[in-house]
């Protein structure tokens, strides 16, 4: 009998939680919905992200980096094969942004995912135990501060050659102390609190109270931060592209398309708008996204 209780008791802890958890979701969708220009941002950067990872259901591969000199410098709008044109080489240039698309926000999902998980464990173990710690992890944030982030990226490709995966390690490496930094700061103003004082009078692991109770807290300003340094991300990759050390030809990226049309865009300036304004509509909609959710996540703000 005592069994059925505790798990009837575990059942209606569960059920508690998975309402209080759909409660808080709808008064988060509630706020965010409320601001239209982040709405639009969600909807912009959705189907660009969607057309670009279904890329292969529109258009095949080969129009992306087969070259076909007799359909060179075809303008957008006049043919139904080639919707947005053709650059110099005769190579679909909807093919071309779409796949471009895939390793430019590919990419950049995965850089902000790499550092958002290292930014928590650093800046995690520095806030929570302080001292020598802290002290070692925060002088080599502030060493990787202290440079330029497009020029330490920049070196740090040099070093390791060109790839796609050495591009995602340098711009994570980039960004993960400013998280680790934020993560620190938000933890040392909680690690004090009441009840993580209770937490370790019951004899919580140090881990569990990081990660269980610490980390939740300071989750709002996290995905904040990380979807607005995304658009950045994006612009890195593309300049890197474009200067030639990121992604290589003949795989097309938003960057290095602009960067190979770069002596025609004069003659024909929808070789750099078509790129430029996807460029352009990502990161603009990932900052509008961005200042929704801070807006949303904000418990100052009325239901």
């Amino acid at each position: 009998m005592s069994e059925q209780m505790k798990a009837s008791a575990k059942s209606d802890r569960v059920s508690r939680l998975k309402s209080t958890s759909k409660g808080r979701f709808r008064i988060f969708w509630k706020r965010y919905s409320r601001n239209k220009l982040a709405m639009a941002g969600l909807v912009v950067f959705m189907i660009i992200l969607i057309a670009s990872f279904a890329a292969p259901l529109i258009v095949d591969y080969s129009a992306a980096i087969k070259q076909k000199i007799s359909n060179k410098f075809i303008q957008p709008g006049s043919s139904a094969d080639h919707f947005l044109g053709t650059d110099q080489f005769g190579r679909d240039m909807m093919a071309r942004v779409l796949y471009g698309g895939r390793i430019s926000l590919g990419a950049g999902l995965a850089t902000v995912a790499i550092a958002f998980l290292g930014g928590i464990v650093l800046g995690g173990v520095s806030g929570y135990f302080g001292g020598t710690v802290d002290t070692v992890i925060m002088r080599v944030c502030d060493m990787l501060m202290a440079i330029p982030g497009t020029m330490l990226a920049m070196a740090i490709v040099a070093a390791l050659g060109a790839g796609l995966d050495k591009l995602m390690i340098s711009l994570s490496i980039v960004l993960m102390p400013a998280q680790a930094r934020m993560v620190r700061a938000a933890i040392m103003n909680l690690r004090n609190a009441e009840f993580i004082e209770a937490a370790r009078t019951y004899g919580t692991k140090n881990a569990r109270i990081i990660f269980k109770h610490l980390l939740p807290n300071i989750m709002g300003p996290l995905i904040v931060s990380t979807f607005m340094s995304l658009g950045t991300v994006i612009l890195c990759i593309a300049s890197m592209g474009y200067l030639g050390i990121g992604i290589q030809a003949p795989t097309p990226e938003w960057g290095s398309i602009i960067s190979e049309n770069q002596s025609n865009i004069r003659y024909y300036a929808y070789l750099g708008y078509v790129p430029g304004i996807f460029i352009m509509l990502s990161v603009l909609s990932l900052n509008f996204i961005g200042d929704g959710l801070r807006d949303a996540l904000d418990p100052k703000m009325k239901n």
